[in-house]
This record gives C-alpha cells, structure tokens and sequence, in this order.
C-alpha cells in the first residue's frame, strides 16, 4: 500500500477503485424488476440504500432512455447539450437500467481518471483530497458533473499555463456541460490584458465562442414554418426550468426571504454572484499586478465557483465533487478538506434518508429537527472552504514555477 500510495499512478488507481466502489454501491438499481416508471423506480433504491440513488438511472425512467429519444428534439432536458449528447450516445447501451447505467458510469469514471491525473499534474496540489475522498465515491456516478469538471480542470491548466486558445476551446465544452464554469472566463481574459497579450485573449475568448456556438447553434435554432429560425423550446427548457425552479435547502431557506418568491430570490443571488465577482475581478487584478503570476487563477475561479455555490437557490449533492477538486487544486490543508468531506458525507445521508422515511409519521419532524439543521451545517461549511480560497486569493503565491509562467508568443488555439 505505501508503494502504491508513492507511485504516481497511485491516485488515478485509488481514484478508479473507489469509483467502482461508487458503482457498486448502486447494486440496487441492477436488482430493480419494477415498471418502467420514475417514481416506482425512485422509492426502489432509497428502500435499499441511502447511497443507492442516481440520477442517471431515474432519468432513463422517466425520459424512456430504451426508446432511443434525441434530448431537446424529442423530450425536454434540464441540462445543456454535451450533457444531452452524453445522454443520447449512451442511449445506445439502453436495452435495460443496468446496462445503461454501468456504461454511463464507467465512461464517468474514466473521465474522474483522467480529472485525477491531471489534478496531481499542477504544482502545489495534493491530488489524495480527491482522489481519496468520499465525494469519488458518492458522486461520481450520481450525475454527469465530470463531463464538465475535467475540461474545466483542463482549461484552467492551460489559461495558467498562457495557452489560451485551446483553454477557451475546453472551457466551451465545459460550459455546454454546465453552465457554471463560465465563471472561469472574465478571469482569464482579465490576466491577459493585464499581461498586454492582447491577441491571447481575443484567441481564447473567439475559441470559446465559436466552439460554444458550434455545440449549441445545430440544436438551439430550428426552422418554423412562417417564423423562420427560431429558439427550439427543448434547447431552452435548460435555462427555463433554472429560473422557475424552487429554492431548495440552501442559505434562502434560512434567512425565509417568504415575501421574494422564486423570481425574487433569482434576482437576488444574480446581484449577490455580480457584486461578488466584480471584487474579485479587482483583487485578482490587484494581486496579478504585484506578482505577474498566472497562477492567480487558481484561488480567483475556486472562489468565484464557491461564491456560486454559496448564493445559489440549489445546491445539489454533487456539487461537492467540484469542492473537493479545488480543495485539492489548491493543496488545502488535510484538516480543512476532512472537515468539509465529513459533513457533506453527514448531510448527503440525511438529505437521501429522508426519502426513506417519506411518508411515514415521523416524516415532518425529520425535516424540522434533522434536515434543516444538518442543511445549516452544510453551509457553514461552504463559506469556512470559500473563506479558505479568498485568503488564498488574497494572499502571496509563492515562488513562480514553470506552469505559471505564459509560454512567449502569441498563444494559438
């Protein structure tokens, strides 16, 4: 074990092992014999396991995955269109929920792999708080959050290596996966006008664009008889649905803002998020222009995304990957990254149990005095890590290394 645990392969086999674990934690999805129905299929695993749940195998219930349905043309998709294109090509292996869940997570898991060894690649990371974390195991398979968090790690690899174009081409698959690490763009611009590279920046902002473009325009228009082009209500339902969705338990259900509603808490967290990267953007500036370093980069966007987190009306159990990716980004201290694993291993428990005990008589006060209160707990913890990366942002660098230094020359896409 301790040769394994020096060899630089010994994260990305430690990462693979425990998403596997991950997989077979989900046996009862393979066990189901029910209808072909969401919500029998839903009560099904959380009867079995707190940890047995995906959304991958829910949805292929409800949006009739063994049909073979092209997302946004056939059905509504609340995800943007890699997400969509991942789901229909994996349709492929849709025969049954078992088939079609092992592939899904298997090719999830090659890409949390590849995420590990490049995480172990930047300086000054300690690649163990992902690789070796609870969140491997829980999430992995949970939702499709590695289609977007290994190009964005990608990206911002490369936007502090000065690469900037081919940063911007990833970014735009990652943001066509989530719409999130878009936070990650204003940033990288901001370093290299800041750096007077002006041709680096309109390299990565136009291959972000077109790329965005190019993934996104073949579904988003379509021809109406009449009309013309117009937005296709399927492509659209992504951006739709966000905005009406309901708060869930997040910092809004603390403060019971009761008199905003839905839109007014929207409004609300978009000024929060605005006001929030704006100063960011000043102290990122400010600190770049002391040190010259690329590797700002790193503490910017892990504090923007934690600020996201934070302000959201959702937050969503695998979010946490994306916590422990930065966390180990960043080299946070082993204390830090144990605490915020431990209780979002506490409050992904609770928050999943609930459903095992809907519907019975204790149900309402398992909300009041368990739920909630495990909920606040989740946010403490949230600002503790995002005040960590803001001391970060704040404070000195250190020595500049090789991968913080932009390549001379006009970066190339």
């Amino acid at each position: 074990m301790a040769r394994l645990i020096r060899s630089p392969a010994g994260p990305v086999v430690v990462g693979i092992a425990l998403m596997g674990l991950g997989i077979a934690l989900r046996l009862p999805v393979f066990d189901y014999a029910g209808p072909r129905h969401q919500i029998a299929f839903n009560q099904y695993p959380f009867d079995q396991s707190w940890a047995a749940y995906s959304d991958i195998a829910s949805l292929f219930f409800r949006d009739g995955q063994w049909r073979h349905p092209i997302p946004y043309f056939d059905y509504r998709l609340e995800y943007p269109v890699v997400t969509g294109a991942f789901v229909y090509a994996m349709s492929a292996f849709a025969g049954g929920v078992t088939a079609y869940f092992v592939a899904s997570a298997a090719v999830l898991a090659g890409l949390g792999a590849a995420t590990i060894a490049l995480v172990r690649r930047v300086p000054g990371s300690n690649v163990w708080l992902l690789a070796a974390s609870p969140a491997i195991v829980l999430y992995s398979a949970i939702n499709w959050d590695l289609l977007a968090l290994l190009p964005t790690v990608a990206a911002l690899i490369l936007y502090v290596r000065g690469r900037d174009g081919w940063a911007g081409a990833l970014l735009a698959v990652a943001v066509s996966a989530k719409l999130f690490p878009i936070l990650l763009l204003p940033f990288a611009l901001l370093v290299a006008v800041m750096e007077r590279r002006v041709r680096a920046a309109a390299a990565g902002a136009a291959t972000f664009a077109l790329v965005t473009v190019a993934i996104n325009l073949p579904v988003a228009l379509q021809e109406r008889a009449g009309s013309g082009l117009v937005v296709r209500k399927g492509w659209a339902w992504f951006y739709k649905f966000n905005l009406k969705r309901p708060p869930e338990i997040s910092i809004y259900h603390y403060i019971r803002p009761s008199s905003l509603g839905t839109a007014g808490i929207n409004r609300v967290s978009g000024i929060a998020l605005a006001v929030a990267l704006i100063a960011l953007l000043v102290i990122a500036a400010r600190r770049f222009g002391r040190e010259r370093s690329r590797a700002v980069l790193l503490p910017a966007f892990a504090t923007a995304l934690l600020v996201f987190f934070f302000v959201n009306k959702v937050y969503s159990p695998q979010y946490s990957l994306w916590v422990m990716a930065l966390l180990a980004l960043l080299g946070a201290p082993l204390w830090l990254a144990a605490a915020f694993a431990a209780i979002d291993l506490f409050t992904t428990y609770v928050g999943f149990h609930q459903f095992a005990v809907h519907g019975q008589p204790a149900h309402h006060n398992y909300i009041t005095g368990v739920l909630n209160p495990a909920g606040a707990v989740r946010e403490v913890a949230l600002l503790a890590v995002l005040a960590w990366f803001a001391v970060r942002l704040l404070g000195a660098s250190g020595p500049r290394t090789a991968a913080s230094r932009p390549r001379a020359g006009p970066a190339s896409p």
